[in-house]
């Protein structure tokens, strides 16, 4: 008989895979969808990122989903559902798993996010997208990397592997709850914390790599727009984290906007459903022209 963690298993995969057949089922008859394209050789399992893109016409802007998860679980299916919506507004679409806690330590979650957007932008004829319009965005442990991505471009030390010719900037960056600053994490002496795992240690005994991963450590005047959601009634991720982040960027001056969610709590569905618009018109307004060849 199996056990009950198998059994869960086996239906969340189930479940994930019926998602992306139903997303790609529903994708418009001029598109493609490769599922599962690893983007760096030799990948590890979860080194890999599906991909819908229109096969003809003008190069599109391109939207990269991270998933959050805690740094230790989830899988870049949790965003199919809304890729007909996406490429309908004209954005061919990707999503990208990377290394969890379990499978490596920090930096390997933003180094193999930084690596999938150079294979993408190495690739970009092959998925016809415009190598200066790409956007990222995620929720909670995706969405601070998201976060990561678009403020740490000049970091030559998160950007190692293949495709070094190109750039890992972004045109743009959504942080949907995101944790920003360790340091002013409630657990921050815990070893058991989900950063506690990334680090190997408790993050006040990895006081080096919580500010390497942090977003405000990079920020400028020069970093790529940035679109902060968060819900007041968030329990895991305190919007506190957002507010520094947001009180931050006014300090570097750089371009961003911060919305408060009344009553949301930790749910990318919900701030998606609530909040749809305002994310498209932030994705709208600043892929609206190529940044440059390769940035």
């Amino acid at each position: 008989m199996k056990s009950p963690t198998i059994i869960i298993i086996v239906l969340l995969a189930a479940t994930l895979f019926a998602s992306a057949q139903k997303a790609s089922s529903n994708l418009p008859s001029d598109t493609e969808f490769s599922r599962d394209v690893p983007y760096v050789k030799d990948a590890h399992e979860r080194q890999k990122l599906d991909i819908a893109f229109f096969k003809k016409g003008k190069p599109r802007p391109l939207l990269i989903w991270i998933h959050g998860g805690a740094f230790m679980t989830g899988d870049k299916s949790e965003n199919h559902a809304i890729w007909p919506e996406l490429m309908s507004s004209g954005y061919a679409v990707a999503t990208i798993n990377y290394r969890l806690s379990g499978d490596a330590r920090w930096p390997a979650q933003i180094t193999d996010c930084k690596a999938a957007i150079r294979f993408l932008r190495a690739h970009a004829k092959d998925y016809n997208i415009a190598p200066g319009r790409i956007a990222v965005w995620g929720s909670s442990a995706g969405g601070h990397l998201a976060a990561l991505v678009g403020t740490s471009s000049s970091a030559s030390k998160l950007n190692v592997g293949e495709h070094l010719d190109h750039s890992s900037t972004v045109s743009c960056a959504v942080d949907m709850f995101g944790p920003i600053d360790f340091e002013k994490m409630p657990q921050f002496t815990s070893p058991t914390s989900p950063e506690a795992k990334m680090w190997g240690r408790a993050t006040s005994e990895a006081l080096d790599l919580a500010r390497e991963a942090c977003p405000i450590t990079y920020l400028s005047k020069n970093t790529p727009p940035l679109l902060i959601l968060h819900g007041d009634s968030d329990s895991v991720v305190n919007i506190s984290q957002s507010q520094l982040f947001d009180a931050a960027i006014k300090k570097a001056g750089a371009t961003g906007d911060f919305i408060t969610l009344p009553g949301v709590g930790h749910s990318h569905a919900e701030v998606w459903a609530k909040e749809r618009q305002q994310i498209l018109t932030f994705f709208k307004r600043h892929l609206s022209k190529e940044a440059s060849p390769e940035a």
